[in-house]
């Protein structure tokens, strides 16, 4: 008897039924790991590019817009554009901003527009600069006049916006950020 338990361990060795279960077994959790990570990245990158989109598209609308940055125009203006952004990047998901030429400015947040500033300080002529983040839009100056920073005075439309991102799967070493963010100063005229 004891021959045949000395014997069993090198009868089994020579078997090789079940070892493709028992390697997929160990490599299916890392590759799964893996895919989800991939899957979370990927999703990011797709956030962040749909953020960055839709800020290039509100400052080329902009742009475009440039003789409408008055006083009379200016809330309609902002709110095409926060429009704009809220249908690109979701109106219940996104917070936007617009504030044309330091005046009218349209914020969205929840699904919620609220509109603040003066509409009368779209006439008038900037030199913004950008301070942490932040547009510090100065007092007025001269249209056309040489700004402190080498540009010169004009008006002006700032855009932001953000919208959140959440993993599609609950792994999220990849991507460590719960939100996209993205900012665009045009200069209209």
């Amino acid at each position: 008897m004891s021959g045949l338990l000395s014997r069993l361990p090198g009868l089994f060795w020579h078997c090789r039924r079940g070892v493709a279960a028992v390697e997929f077994a160990i490599i299916a959790p890392l590759y799964i790991l893996l895919m989800a990570g991939m899957v979370n990245l990927g999703t990011a990158i797709y956030v962040k590019m749909t953020v960055d989109s839709a800020i290039t598209s509100a400052s080329t609308y902009a742009l475009s817009k440039g003789d409408s940055i008055t006083a009379a125009g200016a809330v309609t203006i902002a709110d095409q554009i926060a429009s704009m952004l809220a249908t690109e990047l979701g109106f219940a998901e996104a917070t936007i901003s617009v504030a044309v030429n330091k005046g009218a400015t349209l914020s969205i947040s929840g699904g919620v527009k609220k509109t603040s500033g003066n509409a009368t300080d779209a006439d008038l002529c900037y030199c913004p600069s950008r301070s942490g983040g932040q547009i510090e839009w100065g007092s007025p100056a001269t249209c056309a006049s040489p700004c402190p920073d080498g540009g010169f005075a004009g008006k002006f439309v700032a855009v932001t916006a953000s919208r959140p991102f959440s993993p599609i799967f609950p792994v999220n070493y990849l991507v460590t950020t719960n939100s996209f963010e993205g900012a665009a100063l045009a200069q209209a005229q």
